[in-house]
């Protein structure tokens, strides 16, 4: 494991319980390490890391469990102090986000960490069993098996904590390895019901609730309320013209007037202005905008759009040399592709639904002489007919490794806007 692991055990031996149990932690543990001395890009042993807890719960007199919980927990706080927070706190708006986004974080560090960085892979599902409405389901991979399960747990509870400020109650429903579970998965509920919605909300339903919190408060009425749910500058343009139709009621409509509010109306559908006065919100996009399949096949080079049952539809330019072979239309996309990451990833829609917030890490089939591993996202284009746009690119970490892909800079002008500034530094910081 890296040093920082066991850089962290130092911390938290010492923070909570002082210098000189941490001795006998090192004493106990036959560690010679001075102390601070973890390097924490350096690959220590696992067996190292391990005595260390097993010599931490004979010290502290507290099973090996707790220790790693407890581990957990404090690897959190350890890493804000060291200047993550920020980066941490925008993971992502509700506790299924945070940890859908999770392997995307560790993916980004693999970039400036020594070879031998193994991440653990995590996803999230909504909990779509009777009775649990709003729990999500935190599923968990790791190479070294259920090993560091204890600590997981520490982990989830200190970011439900200091992220969302909610308490949860993590039910396990299956251990790796342990009667061939392929994975650990946990059942999580929020401890208090009322805060249940900050595990998996959408952001359109926290909008709502927002509102509804508001208009408890503030005691306002219907009508009001709609316009809320507005943009702003459209709901006070939409109050002043109600306001404005209630004095008009008592005196009788003259042709100018008339007109002049049709013009308004017709004006605020299409975006445009009468005069000064504000008409529709500048960002609301008239109906019918689409993009063509010859312009989607420019912005996103290296795209598949496929149907129902997986055929292709539709494929970027580009994409055909970054695989280095032909495609066909109508073909299947599990002959051109396999997924990789996560583990419950394959080409079926069940498995794909539930892992739809995340980046799928995607290898070439049919190439022998080298795979390419690409990157992944979904996006739905229509239900009906079923239409789905896999947004894909390289999985490069560095300038070496797209210059070795034999690729340019020129297609990320338009696919991924961040993507130049992450590989164009190979020996930055991970963050």
């Amino acid at each position: 494991m890296f040093g920082w692991i066991n850089d962290c055990t130092e911390s938290l031996v010492v923070t909570k319980f002082g210098l000189e149990k941490w001795h006998e932690v090192k004493a106990a543990a036959e560690c010679s390490e001075e102390d601070g001395g973890f390097v924490r890009h350096k690959l220590y042993p696992d067996e190292s890391t391990i005595a260390l807890v097993v010599a931490a719960s004979k010290v502290l007199d507290i099973s090996v469990d707790d220790v790693l919980e407890a581990f957990g927990q404090h690897f959190m706080e350890f890493t804000r102090s060291q200047g993550y927070d920020n980066l941490l706190s925008c993971q992502g708006s509700t506790l299924r986000l945070w940890f859908s986004n999770l392997n995307a974080l560790h993916d980004h560090l693999q970039s400036s960490l020594p070879r031998g960085f193994i991440a653990p892979v995590f996803w999230c599902e909504d909990d779509e069993s009777e009775g649990h409405e709003g729990c999500i389901l935190l599923h968990y991979f790791s190479e070294r098996g259920c090993l560091l399960v204890p600590l997981v747990v520490g982990v989830v509870k200190e970011v439900a904590r200091y992220h969302f400020d909610i308490e949860v109650d993590m039910e396990r429903l299956q251990m790796q390895t342990i009667e061939g579970a392929k994975f650990t998965t946990w059942r999580i509920s929020a401890v208090n019901p009322a805060l249940q919605w900050k595990l998996t909300k959408s952001s359109e339903d926290e909008a709502t609730a927002d509102i509804t919190e508001e208009t408890q408060r503030l005691k306002i009425d219907a009508s009001d309320q709609d316009l809320l749910r507005k943009c702003p500058f459209a709901a006070m343009s939409e109050k002043v013209k109600n306001e404005k139709k209630g004095d008009d009621m008592s005196s009788p409509p003259s042709a100018d007037r008339s007109s002049s509010s049709g013009e308004a109306t017709s004006a605020q559908e299409s975006g445009e202005t009468v005069g000064d006065r504000p008409t529709a919100c500048p960002h609301h996009a008239p109906a019918g905008i689409s993009m063509s399949g010859a312009k989607m096949q420019e912005v996103f080079p290296y795209h598949i759009v496929v149907n129902h049952d997986f055929q292709i539809l539709q494929f970027g330019k580009q994409l055909p040399s970054l695989l280095s072979e032909e495609i066909v239309l109508g073909e299947y996309i599990h002959k051109y592709l396999e997924i990789k990451r996560p583990v419950l990833g394959c080409w079926d829609w069940n498995g794909l639904h539930k892992l739809e917030d995340q980046t799928f890490f995607l290898e070439t089939v049919r190439n022998s002489d080298s795979v390419t591993k690409l990157k992944a996202n979904i996006v739905h284009l229509s239900s009906e007919p079923k239409q789905v746009l896999f947004v894909i690119s390289p999985d490069v970490k560095n300038v070496a490794e797209l210059h070795a892909m034999k690729l340019t800079m020129e297609p990320y002008r338009w696919c991924i806007a961040f993507a130049p500034s992450a590989v164009c530094r190979p020996g930055s910081a991970p963050f």
